[in-house]
């Protein structure tokens, strides 16, 4: 007598079917975050596993069968444990201080899809001993004294897209700018203007070549800061 597929097969036949449509639609270039969602709506999987495996209770409790094979534990350990790390490394950034390890980086950005590079110069004239204010997040910042009484920054981007033709239409929605505020020298990005999802494909690294006598001040979240060859 042939067995009837269960609803196990019809869940995990349902999450295959979701999977494969979230590919073909970002294949299509469609901006879907699907590492966004993942570390977020993972749990939501578990619930509806256990929702079909107390069906199974109910339907199988007359026969002597384990709920569970071997092979759905492993994968249920599985889907605990990549769970758990795109949830962290979603809130990591790229910073492993979280584990005690300094001065090194976890390049998420490598790991979660394919890698494109763009760089860009702006500068701008600056008073030989101003204020320097320095706002980046997911990149490195290295700051050394230049030949003029310039600020000169040099923008290297990394942007995470599944082709190079995406990149290079995402790669206009990222502008750094240097601004002056109150007497101060400020180097930003409008990255806060955008959604969550679509600023998380940018990686920043910045190289400032300033006036040797300039006052600086670094705020750089999830990345390295270097200050060499200035006088304060």
């Amino acid at each position: 007598m042939m067995r009837r597929a269960g609803p196990g097969i019809v869940f995990w036949s349902v999450m295959l079917i979701s999977i494969a449509v979230v590919g073909l639609l970002r294949s299509l270039s469609y901006d879907v975050p699907i590492w966004e969602g993942l570390s977020k709506y993972w749990p939501v999987l578990i619930i509806g596993w256990g929702l079909v495996k107390l069906l199974d209770y109910y339907r199988l409790k007359a026969e002597k069968r384990s709920l569970f094979s071997g092979a759905e534990v492993v994968l249920l350990v599985l889907v605990l444990l990549a769970g758990s790390a795109f949830t962290a490394a979603t809130h990591m950034g790229s910073d492993l201080s979280f584990f005690g390890i300094r001065d090194q980086e976890l390049d998420l950005f490598d790991i979660l899809g394919e890698s494109f590079e763009f760089s860009r110069t702006i500068q701008s004239e600056a008073a030989p001993d101003g204020r320097i204010e320095i706002h980046n997040m997911y990149g490195s910042v290295e700051v050394e004294p230049g030949d003029a009484d310039a600020i000169v920054v040099e923008v290297r981007l990394k942007i995470r897209a599944i082709d190079s033709e995406e990149a290079g239409r995402l790669e206009p929605d990222i502008e750094f700018t240097i601004d002056q505020r109150d007497g101060t020298y400020v180097i930003d990005s409008n990255r806060d203007d955008l959604s969550d999802s679509r600023s998380r494909r940018f990686r920043s690294s910045l190289r400032v070549r300033v006036p040797r006598d300039s006052q600086i001040e670094v705020d750089n979240r999830y990345g390295t800061v270097r200050i060499i060859g200035l006088n304060r």
